[in-house]
C-alpha cells in the first residue's frame, strides 16, 4: 500500500508542476513571446527620420543616419564651415527588413571635427527629395557640459508629445546631449516610429541623441531581439561587447565617460557573461572625473513590487565597485532617487540610482524608504550640468516645478589612490514631492488601491516633516 501510495505521488507532484508551468506560460504568453501584427507600408522617396548621434569622441565625431527608400541608391554628405571649402563624404547603406516592410538608411561618419567652428551639415540621396540643412557645433572640453535626461516617452498621441516637447524647448539651443533610456516608441513597428519622428524628431534627433534600447523596442519571441530599425537609426560606436555592438556602448567628454547597457539581454548567460566583462572593463579603464551609466531597467525598481533579480545581484556590485556617479533608468514610468548609504560615514554617496518617465502613462510608485525622492502620475525631465570638478543635477515636472536637485562634487585624489566616491551635496529637502498617480479602475479592488496608496502617500508625508 506505501509503495503504491509512494509511486502515485512520483508520477503526480512532477504532473502538478507541469500543469502548474503550462498555466503560468498560458498567463504570461502574450506579455513574452505574442507581438502585435504590423501593418504593411512602403517608405518614401523622401529623405527623413534625419537623425544626429555623437561619436566615440563627443567633442569632435557626429554621425548622421537618415532613412530614403526601399532600394539602395548613392547617397553622401556635405558640411562644411565657415572658410573653408566643401567636403564630400559617401553614405553607407544600410537595407532592414522589418515585420511590416523594407527601409533602406544611410550613415556618414563625420570624425575629427573642430570644436571651435559650426558646422552645415546636408544630405544627399539619388532620387530623393532633399532636406533642410542640420547646423552642429561641438561642446568644448574645458566649457560646462549640459545633458538633459528623459525617460519613457511612449507616446500614442502626436498632440500629447508635442505638448510635453513645448515644456523643454527652452533648453534646446544650451543643451549638447539629450539621454534618452529607452521605450521610445509604444511598440516596435513603422506607425510608432513615424510618430516618434513627427513629434520629437525635428528636435531631439537633431541635436545628438543619446538612447539606450527599452523593452518596448523589443521583438518578442523565444530568441528575442531589438528592432532592426533601433540600431539603423541611432549609429553609435561599435565599441561595446561581443554580440551587442551598438546597442551596448560608451561615449566620451573630459567630464565624464556616459555607458549605455543594453539591459534586455542580460537573461541569456553568454550576453549576461560578456555584457558584466564589458561594463567593467570601460568603466575601470576611465580616467574622466565623472562616470554615468544609463539602462532601461533600474536597479532598485520604483513600481510596486516589481524587481530586476540580475541587475540588482550582478550589475550592482560593478557599478558600486567602479563608484559610478549616476544611473540612470527609466521602465517604471514614475521617478526615484536612491542614493548609496556610505555605513562608515553615515551619509549619501554614489551611485545615486536614478528612474525617470517622460511620458504619458504612468504607474503606481511604491513608498520603500530607501528612496530620497518620489513622484508619479505626470512626466518629468532633468538637466545635468558637469564641470571637471562638480556635476549639478535638477528635475522639473512637465509643468516646469523643480522636484529634485543635489550636487556631485570630485574631492582631490592623492597620489596613486585609486577612484574615490564624490561628495553627495543634498539640495532638494524643501522641494515638494509630486505624487500626482490616481490611475486606480473603479471597481472594488482599485478603490482598495487607491485607499492604500493614499496612506501611504500620508504615511511618507509625515515622515519627512
Amino acid at each position: 500500500m506505501n509503495f503504491t501510495r509512494k509511486r502515485s505521488l512520483r508520477f503526480l507532484i512532477p504532473l502538478i508542476l507541469l500543469v502548474g508551468l503550462v498555466i503560468f506560460l498560458s498567463l504570461r504568453w502574450k506579455v513574452w513571446f505574442s507581438n502585435l501584427p504590423e501593418v504593411s507600408y512602403t517608405p518614401s522617396d523622401t529623405i527623413d527620420r534625419l537623425t544626429l548621434t555623437p561619436g566615440q569622441d563627443i567633442c569632435h565625431d557626429v554621425t548622421v543616419s537618415w532613412r530614403a527608400g526601399s532600394e539602395p541608391a548613392k547617397s553622401w554628405v556635405v558640411y562644411t564651415s565657415d572658410s573653408m571649402p566643401e567636403i564630400h563624404l559617401p553614405a553607407m547603406a544600410s537595407r532592414v527588413e522589418s515585420r511590416g516592410g523594407v527601409d533602406v538608411f544611410y550613415s556618414a561618419h563625420l570624425k575629427g571635427l573642430d570644436n571651435q567652428r559650426e558646422y552645415k551639415i546636408q544630405v544627399y540621396t539619388d532620387g530623393c527629395s532633399n532636406t533642410d540643412s542640420l547646423t552642429i557645433a561641438f561642446p568644448h572640453p574645458d566649457s560646462t557640459l549640459r545633458l538633459m535626461y528623459l525617460g519613457d516617452l511612449q507616446d500614442i498621441d502626436l498632440a500629447e508629445a508635442k505638448k510635453k516637447l513645448d515644456s523643454i524647448s527652452r533648453y534646446y539651443l544650451s543643451t549638447d546631449l539629450y539621454l534618452q533610456v529607452g521605450d521610445l516608441i509604444e511598440r516596435p513597428m513603422n506607425s510608432y516610429w513615424d510618430l516618434v519622428y513627427r513629434s520629437v524628431g525635428e528636435t531631439l534627433m537633431k541635436r545628438r541623441f543619446v538612447a539606450t534600447p527599452g523593452n518596448h523596442e523589443v521583438i518578442k519571441g523565444f530568441r528575442k531581439k531589438i528592432d532592426p530599425r533601433w540600431k539603423a537609426q541611432f549609429n553609435y560606436p561599435l565599441n561595446g561587447p561581443a554580440g551587442q555592438e551598438g546597442l551596448s556602448y560608451y561615449i566620451d567628454h573630459p567630464h565624464c565617460r556616459i555607458v549605455s547597457l543594453n539591459s534586455n539581454h542580460l537573461d541569456r548567460p553568454l550576453e549576461l557573461y560578456h555584457q558584466l566583462s564589458w561594463l567593467d572593463d570601460v568603466l575601470g579603464s576611465a580616467s574622466q572625473p565623472f562616470l554615468i551609466v544609463m539602462m532601461h531597467h533600474s536597479v532598485k525598481p520604483v513600481r510596486g513590487t516589481r524587481s530586476h533579480p540580475i541587475m540588482y545581484s550582478l550589475v550592482r556590485p560593478i557599478l558600486e565597485r567602479h563608484k559610478v556617479d549616476l544611473v540612470l533608468a527609466g521602465h517604471d514610468h514614475a521617478y526615484a532617487r536612491t542614493t548609496h548609504p556610505d555605513k562608515d560615514a553615515y551619509r549619501s554617496t554614489t551611485p545615486v540610482y536614478l528612474i525617470s518617465s517622460f511620458s504619458g502613462k504612468c504607474y503606481e510608485n511604491g513608498f520603500s524608504p530607501i528612496f530620497d525622492r518620489l513622484g508619479s502620475g505626470t512626466a518629468f525631465y532633468s538637466l545635468i550640468e558637469l564641470t571637471d570638478r562638480s556635476l549639478d543635477f535638477s528635475t522639473y515636472t512637465i509643468d516646469q516645478q523643480l522636484t529634485d536637485h543635489f550636487r556631485l562634487l570630485r574631492p582631490d585624489k592623492a597620489e596613486g589612490q585609486g577612484r574615490v566616491p564624490s561628495r553627495f551635496e543634498e539640495l532638494g529637502l524643501d522641494l515638494p514631492e509630486y505624487l500626482l498617480f490616481d490611475q486606480f479602475a473603479g471597481n472594488e479592488k482599485g478603490r482598495k488601491k487607491r485607499a492604500a496608496y493614499q496612506e501611504a502617500l500620508k504615511k511618507r508625508l509625515s515622515n519627512k516633516h
